[in-house]
């Protein structure tokens, strides 16, 4: 074969910069991974057959968000639960009420 390969390892998650709970997640080189991919690439090439490939481009944007977002997130989730714990019981008795007005004019 002797074809030169270039491995490309993509994560959803930035591990490098996300903080959690104070502590730091990086995501290292040397946690063996990278043996365990030349070996796949190994055996993925020592199995490659003649196919055939589409390849296309497409832009699209991506939000990301941040510290400030999950704040706010966590701030309006807040107010949300203090408002329904105070009308909850209201809806719940005025339902209550209106469905025995109903039962008694049946």
């Amino acid at each position: 074969m002797g074809r030169e390969f270039e491995v490309g390892i993509f994560t959803t998650d930035t591990h490098t910069v996300n903080l959690k709970a104070g502590g730091v997640n990086p995501l290292k080189v040397g946690d063996g991974i990278t043996a365990v991919i030349v070996e796949a690439c190994r055996e993925a090439a020592s199995d490659m057959q003649k196919a055939a490939f589409f390849a296309d481009r497409r832009w699209f944007e991506v939000k990301v968000t941040g510290a400030h977002w999950t704040a706010e997130l966590i701030t309006t989730l807040n107010s949300v639960i203090a408002v329904a714990k105070i009308t909850l019981p209201f809806i719940v008795v005025g339902s209550l009420i209106l469905l025995f007005v109903i039962a008694a004019k049946l």
